[in-house]
């Protein structure tokens, strides 16, 4: 089904045994891993801030425990780079 409308996986692929990675691969490992970059970094400050698991009972409890945990997030980066803003804005 993935086949019939043209969905790719995402995983990175390695070169074949004792062959060197072509330019295809490299590009195409290359946009995978810029993607993988960014999303990483935002699942392991979530998982420093608190973790994945969330324990209430219900759906809606669990939403707002991980919508929270993303406002913080997002405000925490917010403030972050604000400061980085406004410390390159400076003259030397």
């Amino acid at each position: 089904m993935a086949g019939r409308i043209r969905l790719a996986d995402g995983i990175a692929r390695r070169a074949k045994p004792g062959q060197t990675a072509k330019v295809r691969l490299k590009q195409r490992n290359k946009t995978i891993n810029r993607t993988r970059a960014r999303v990483e970094h935002v699942f392991a400050a979530l998982s420093q801030q608190g973790g994945k698991c969330v324990r209430a009972m219900t759906l809606a409890r669990n939403a707002l425990a991980i919508t929270l945990q993303c406002a913080a997030y997002n405000a925490r980066r917010l403030v972050w780079l604000v400061k980085s803003a406004g410390a390159s804005a400076q003259p030397a």
